[in-house]
């Protein structure tokens, strides 16, 4: 799709905690979001424009900076804007605060104080003031099952060009797709980079679990194929579906010609060198120039131009979408020579010795 998605994203992942009794999610979390954010901007799925998607990640994943971003969208969207929401992180099967329902934990939640917690009752209020009329939340986390997006009864819940522009603004409603029930734990399993739900989720965005005549992936059948696929690696988890005032099975991405649909890689069958190759380089460049490509004016020394990428201000997601952008092609720029600058600045820093193994050129 050329003529880009016009849509609206909220990605946050919450890898790690300050509460000690919230474990560390780890790697897992953050590849779920660069997988999320990955799909939602290709131009032949979503075609979101990435200055509508904002990622909210590590520290910056705090109930505050969430709570900000939900109410931006207030104050952005218009009723005919599709808006998506991800989050991956902990959650909890009740809400300390009384509101009935399940909730999440940001990067700072105090869940012995009942602080900084995305209880049902507060993302409810958040969610539902929003004035899209096509709304999908997306969560991956224990127990979210449990969580209520909106302050009204779910209406059904199960557990198991031009014209395509004008297809995916069809139908209304606000839908929650959860990762496990409200007594179930979500997965991470031991062969997987990602969490095992958004590795199906990422899969039916790109078509695998069918589509209509016209190449759309709708909203039910997405659901019904990733609550499938997740059972059958894990039959102790069962994602859940819920529909809040929904009037048609809308669509949520869209899928090329026949022929090319057949060419597109399952995400489950990706090779492990095309996921870690783009997780190693950004943790790397993360590490040397946390600002992002703006840092030490890194990114404009090794010959790249900033006009061309969509900075957001987050050091690590802006590091994300100019790796991809780079690995598509996009500009004059290249890894290689993005390496070799930055030997320049710390030619005896460890960091950027994993790239031997996928850029030997640049290190030698």
């Amino acid at each position: 799709m050329k003529e880009r998605f016009r849509g609206y994203a909220l990605i946050v992942t919450v890898e790690q905690n300050t509460h000690n009794r919230l474990p560390d999610l780890g790697e897992s979390v953050t590849a779920d979001g660069d997988l999320i954010e990955r799909v939602l901007l290709d131009e032949d799925i979503c075609g979101y424009g990435s200055d509508r998607v904002t990622r909210l990640g590590g520290t910056s994943a705090t109930a505050e900076n969430i709570c900000t971003a939900l109410s931006t969208l207030r104050g952005t969207v218009e009723p005919e804007d599709p808006v998506f929401f991800y989050f991956s992180g902990h959650g909890d099967a009740s809400s300390c605060d009384g509101s009935e329902g399940a909730s999440l934990f940001p990067w700072n939640a105090d869940i012995d104080r009942c602080e900084n917690v995305l209880t049902s009752g507060l993302l409810a209020q958040a969610w539902g003031a929003i004035p899209s009329k096509r709304k999908l939340a997306v969560v991956d986390a224990c127990y979210s099952g449990g969580l209520r997006m909106t302050k009204s009864t779910a209406v059904e819940q199960k557990r198991l060009s031009r014209p395509r522009l004008n297809a995916l603004s069809e139908g209304e409603g606000s839908v929650l797709i959860s990762s496990s029930r409200y007594a179930e734990t979500s997965l991470i399993l031991r062969q997987d980079s990602t969490s095992l739900f958004t590795k199906h989720l990422a899969n039916g965005l790109l078509g695998y679990g069918g589509h209509d005549g016209d190449g759309f992936v709708r909203v039910f059948d997405l659901f019904n194929y990733v609550a499938i696929e997740v059972r059958s690696e894990a039959p102790k988890q069962s994602p859940v579906y819920a529909a809040y005032h929904q009037d048609q099975n809308f669509a949520v991405a869209y899928c090329v010609d026949a022929k090319r649909r057949k060419m597109r890689k399952s995400l489950t069958e990706m090779a492990a060198d095309d996921i870690s190759r783009l997780q190693t380089i950004t943790a790397v460049f993360c590490s040397l120039y946390p600002l992002g490509p703006t840092d030490q004016g890194i990114w404009e020394r090794a010959g790249g131009d900033l006009s061309q990428l969509q900075l957001s201000g987050q050091g690590r997601t802006d590091w994300f979408r100019a790796i991809r952008f780079m690995e598509r092609g996009g500009g004059s720029l290249t890894i290689e020579m993005l390496c070799r600058e930055a030997l320049l600045d710390y030619p005896r820093n460890r960091d950027l010795e994993p790239l031997q193994h996928f850029y030997p050129s640049a290190i030698s």
